[in-house]
């Protein structure tokens, strides 16, 4: 019980921490989130594949470190680039996409029960949408250099 609480204490205490952090991140919002995509899912994906319990613990730190910067920089985003008669909807989908996301992630291990294997792929995806979005930002920033 008490790794429950020492796990938990570290994923909040780093989102916490990145939470101070993002006023001083000063990377564009399309260019952060692949990055981040790429650094929460390979530490994510590090605590089920390494055995060693330190490196789980910086890999676990790191990822929600990032997640909370990201969650920051989010939200800002969503100031900056949606108009605020439609901030209401905008806000709406999204915690509606989370809500399904969360009811699913209680759904998927009924019927699926190697958790482990779940979680490598869902980290697995994770990085290939970072690596995807990633593309995205360097092809489409190229493209407007050259217009």
């Amino acid at each position: 019980m008490k790794w429950i609480g020492i796990t938990y204490a570290i994923q909040r205490g780093a989102d916490f921490l990145g939470a101070f952090l993002a006023p001083k991140v000063k990377i564009p919002y399309f260019l952060f989130f692949p990055i981040d995509y790429l650094i929460s899912g390979t530490g994510l994906l590090l605590i089920f594949c390494v055995d060693n319990l330190w490196i789980r613990i910086v890999a676990y730190f790191l990822s929600f470190l990032v997640i909370g910067i990201s969650g920051n920089l989010f939200e800002k985003m969503v100031y900056d680039h949606y108009r605020y008669d439609r901030l209401a909807g905008i806000h709406t989908i999204i915690m509606t996409l989370y809500s399904l996301c969360g009811v699913l992630f209680l759904i998927i291990p009924i019927y699926f029960n190697h958790i482990l294997r779940l979680a490598i792929l869902f980290n697995v995806l994770t990085i290939l949408f970072g690596l995807v979005l990633l593309l995205h930002y360097y092809f489409t920033a190229r493209s407007s250099k050259t217009a």
